[in-house]
Parts: structure tokens; sequence; C-alpha cells
């Protein structure tokens, strides 16, 4: 085996010309693009740092698996997390970011990645916080999105009470108020001059990597509250019904087109309703319950 000179741990820390700094592990939402883009400025500064010496340092058999894992062709094993923060010169808090951003990553089911991604909230750095907390905590409880909705057909003031009945299923005064607190943090509402709630028109863009998992949980909940009005809310109130049907791909394209179309004519709808008076919620699911021919 080839001998390669120790490398320290604290190298490259601080800026100058010669010496760019490390990426910050907290300004990624994949540690696959973290570890190449860390290794290539470690590198530019000290030659000898390649995929080969890291494979030597964290016990790899050849150089050619962690082009694998940075390609997503492998995973990173859980044994060899701690080496790779090591090898990387990870302080302790980079290094429980990496851990869990590495899980978050690997997660197969949404679960797990719900599960992590809780813990990336926690753990970012403040100052480099690339997944807003607030933003993220929007989608957390199904309630912030009905609780903003009220306002824009009752005249509400700080009666948290109030505004607790009014949600259905109820939730209670003091998860009304925290509502209220992170919508006025998001800006999504204001105050008018009289002291009551209003509606601020502005949207929380869409895209991230984090964003996508927490609406997953959001459309879960929602779907929840859809069984249960089944049995909560009376017939004449609601709309849900079910169709199971045998269609081709292309068949599944149009009507994937056609719900879209839907949606938007659905959003014209509700953006030209001068007097709402209540507050819904409208889901649609088209999802398929037989295998592929070739799953088979």
């Amino acid at each position: 085996m080839e001998n390669y000179p120790e490398f320290p741990e604290n190298l490259i820390k601080t800026q100058s010309k010669a010496r760019p700094v490390i990426p910050s592990v907290f300004d990624y939402h994949d540690f696959r693009t973290f570890i190449e883009d860390a290794q290539r400025a470690i590198k530019a500064v000290r030659p000898v740092f390649t995929y080969r010496y890291i494979a030597q340092k964290v016990g790899m058999k050849s150089p050619g698996h962690i082009t694998w894992i940075i390609q997503g062709k492998r995973n990173l094993s859980k044994k060899k997390l701690l080496p790779f923060a090591q090898v990387l010169g990870l302080g302790a808090k980079e290094t429980a970011f990496f851990v869990e951003l590495v899980h978050f990553n690997q997660a197969r089911t949404h679960i797990e990645k719900k599960l992590h991604l809780d813990r990336l909230v926690g753990l970012q750095s403040p100052e480099k916080a690339i997944i807003p907390p607030q933003s993220y905590a929007l989608y957390d409880k199904w309630y912030h999105s009905v609780v903003r909705e009220l306002f824009a057909i009752y005249s509400l003031d700080d009666d948290y009470k109030q505004i607790a009945k009014l949600v259905s299923p109820p939730i209670t005064p003091r998860e009304a108020q925290q509502s209220v607190e992170l919508l006025l943090k998001l800006g999504l509402i204001g105050k008018d001059a009289s002291g009551r709630y209003v509606q601020v028109k502005q949207a929380i863009s869409t895209g991230d990597v984090w964003r996508s998992v927490a609406i997953r949980q959001f459309q879960i909940d929602t779907f929840d509250l859809a069984k249960e009005a089944l049995n909560s809310v009376d017939a004449k109130e609601r709309d849900i019904s079910t169709l199971t049907m045998s269609i081709s791909p292309e068949r599944f394209t149009a009507m994937v087109e056609r719900i879209k179309q839907f949606r938007s004519e659905l959003i014209s709808l509700v953006t030209s309703d001068e007097k709402p008076s209540r507050v819904y919620q409208f889901s649609m699911a088209l999802f398929p319950l037989s295998r592929k021919e070739r799953e088979q």
C-alpha cells in the first residue's frame, strides 16, 4: 500500500489568496455535492488530497467507491460517516449536520426523511439557515393555512379562543396564537388600522429540496382530514368520491394535464370570489393500484 503524508485536520480554516476557505457544510442540501466541492477546494492547495488519499484515510479499498458515492450509485455507510467528517476537517457541529444530511439524502421512506429533516432544521447554523425555520414550520401543521384563510372571511383580532373555535377540527387557543405569530413572521398576514388581521398577498417560493418533504407531510395530514370528514361532516356539505379505472400511459399523461388545467380554473374561481364564507380543503389524487407488467 502506498504511504501518504499526514494531512492536518485544521488545514485551510482561514481565508487568503493562497488558501481558499473550505465550503461550509451548512450551505448544502446534498452531502455528495459537499464532498465533491470540499475535496476540490482542499486539493487546489494540497495536491495530495485526491480520492485515492481520502479512500486510504477512511478505510476504503478503492477510490472508485468515492466516485460512485458522489454520483449517487452507492451509499455512504454509517461506519464511514465520522471518518469522512474527520478527513474533511469538520468540527463537532459541522459533523453532526453532515451525519444528518447523509441520513436525509439516503433515506428511503418519507418518515425517515422527515425525521432527519427535522434534525437538520435544529442543527443548522442560524447565520447559514438554508432551511428557514418559519417557512418549514408553515407546512408542519395543517391548520396554519386554515387560520390564514379565516382572515379573508372574518374580522378578527387577538381573540385566539374565537379563532380556535372557527377551525374544524378545532384547535386550542394556544395553537391558534402560535399560528398567528408564525403567519405574522412570514408576512402572510398583517393588521389593519383597526387592529384586525388581514391577509397579505405574498407567495412563498417552492422548489427547495426540503420543501418537497415538508409539503408531502402536509398532504398526508390533509388526506387524514379527508378521511375524518367522511364521518364528521354532513354529506350535503362535502363532496368526496372515488373512481377506479384501467388506463394507458398516454391516457394517464392526458389526465394529469387535464387535472392541472382544472386546478388553474379552480384558482381563478377562488381568487374572483368576493364573498367567501367558509374555508375548504380540496384534494385530488391519481395513483396506481396495480403493478406494471414488467414489475410482476
